[in-house]
């Protein structure tokens, strides 16, 4: 895991966006956090070994970043 040493990851909000492939879509934070962020960290804790959880940084009222907290999962969880 990239990031076992520390077990989080900061990324800015832009970079997140750009990564994905998705800078010019979902221009508000809610629509983002709906369709995208919350849909990924719920599968992702559905169908692998490892607990993710984020939480989100605000400059002024807006969200600047996102900061991820990666665990690893005392069972490795089996779909049915």
């Amino acid at each position: 895991m990239k990031f076992s040493s520390t077990g989080e990851r900061v990324i800015y909000l832009d970079d997140f966006k750009s990564a994905l492939g998705i800078s010019d879509k979902y221009p508000t934070f809610k629509e983002l956090n709906r369709r995208v962020i919350k849909a990924s960290v719920d599968e992702l804790n559905q169908r692998s070994d490892l607990i993710i959880s984020y939480e989100t940084i605000k400059k002024g009222r807006s969200v600047a970043a996102l900061s991820f907290e990666f665990k690893k999962s005392a069972q490795l969880k089996m779909d049915l």
